[in-house]
C-alpha cells in the first residue's frame, strides 16, 4: 500500500464530507454542546440545556445485539437524545427506530431505580430521503389508544421523529438541513455547525485521517472474515456434494473403493467407512 496515496485519497474523502455522513456528524457532535442545543432546538421547536454530547455512543446489550448511536445528547432534566443520520432507507426502518429507543431506555434505568426514573427518550432520524411518504419535512410519532373515538396520547415518553432532510426551504428546520448538505463550512447558515465543519476539515484533519484509516482497516477485516466465511461454506456444501457423489457410486456396486475414491476427491479411509455405513 502507497502510504502518500491513500493518505490524500483520505483527504479528498473528508473534504466531499457533510454532516449527512454518519462518521462525520458523530465527530462534529462530539462534545459538542452548543451544536446539540441548536439541532435538537429546530427539529423540537424549543429551548433546552443539554450536559452532555456524545458521537458513537456504544450501548451494550449483553443478551442481544448492542447498537452504536451517531449521537447521544443528555439534557438538565436527563432526558435522552439519538440523532441519527440515515442516507439508506434500509437504515431507517420503524423497528430500528424502536430498538434504538429500548435500548436507550435500557442504559437509562439502573438496577434498584423506580418506574417513575424513567425520563423521556427522543429518537430522531435525518433520512436523505421522504422514508414516511408523506411529503412533509418532519414526523412526530407518539404512541395512543386506538379503540377510541377521541385520540389519546399514551404518554409513555418514548418520541420517534423522523425528519425528511429533501425539505430545503427558508425554514429553520430547511435551513438546517441545508447545512447537512454543505462540504463547506462557508456555505452554510449556521455558524457553530459551520465552525466545526471548518475545524474537522482543516485543523482537526489529522484526527479525522485517523478515523479514516480505522475505518478502512475495519473494513477490510470485514471484507477478509466475509470471504472466509463464504470459503468455508462452500467448502463444506463441496465436501456434502462429493460425499453424495460417493454414496451414489457405493451403492452401483460398480465401482472398487479405490475408483470410487479417485472420482470422488474423498480419500480411501473415508469411502471404507461410508461403505461400512451403507452396509450396516
Amino acid at each position: 500500500m502507497n502510504y502518500v496515496t491513500e493518505h490524500q485519497k483520505d483527504l479528498e474523502r473528508i473534504a466531499k464530507m457533510r454532516l449527512m455522513d454518519d462518521v462525520f456528524m458523530s465527530c462534529c457532535l462530539n462534545d459538542n454542546i452548543p451544536a446539540m442545543e441548536l439541532i435538537l432546538g429546530i427539529i423540537l421547536g424549543r429551548t433546552l440545556q443539554v450536559i452532555r454530547v456524545t458521537g458513537q455512543a456504544h450501548l451494550k446489550n449483553l443478551h442481544g445485539r448492542s447498537v452504536t448511536l451517531d449521537a447521544l445528547a443528555i439534557d438538565e432534566s436527563g432526558k435522552y437524545y439519538d440523532v441519527e443520520v440515515q442516507r439508506d432507507d434500509r437504515g431507517a426502518t420503524p423497528q430500528r427506530s424502536r430498538y434504538h429507543s429500548s435500548m436507550m431506555d435500557a442504559d437509562m434505568l439502573k438496577p434498584g431505580d423506580k418506574w417513575k426514573d424513567l425520563h423521556d427518550s427522543y429518537v430522531i432520524m435525518i433520512t436523505e430521503n421522504d422514508v414516511l411518504g408523506l411529503g412533509l419535512p418532519i414526523y412526530t410519532i407518539e404512541r395512543c389508544i386506538t379503540n377510541s373515538d377521541k385520540l389519546k396520547i399514551f404518554n409513555d415518553g418514548s418520541h420517534i421523529i423522523y425528519v425528511n432532510s429533501g425539505i430545503q426551504d427558508d425554514t429553520p428546520l430547511g435551513k438546517l438541513m441545508h447545512d447537512f448538505y454543505c462540504t463547506r463550512a462557508d456555505d452554510m447558515h449556521y455558524q457553530v455547525l459551520a465552525d466545526q465543519v471548518r475545524y474537522h476539515k482543516e485543523k482537526g484533519v489529522g484526527e479525522m485521517c485517523s478515523i479514516v484509516e480505522e475505518i478502512r482497516r475495519e473494513a477490510a477485516a470485514k471484507a477478509t472474515a466475509k470471504a472466509a466465511k463464504a470459503a468455508a461454506k462452500a467448502a463444506k456444501e463441496a465436501a456434502k456434494r462429493y460425499r453424495e457423489m460417493a454414496l451414489r457410486m457405493i451403492e452401483s456396486g460398480k465401482l472398487t473403493d479405490e475408483e470410487i475414491a479417485h472420482i470422488s476427491g474423498l480419500s480411501l479411509m473415508e469411502i471404507k467407512r461410508l461403505a461400512g455405513e451403507m452396509s450396516a
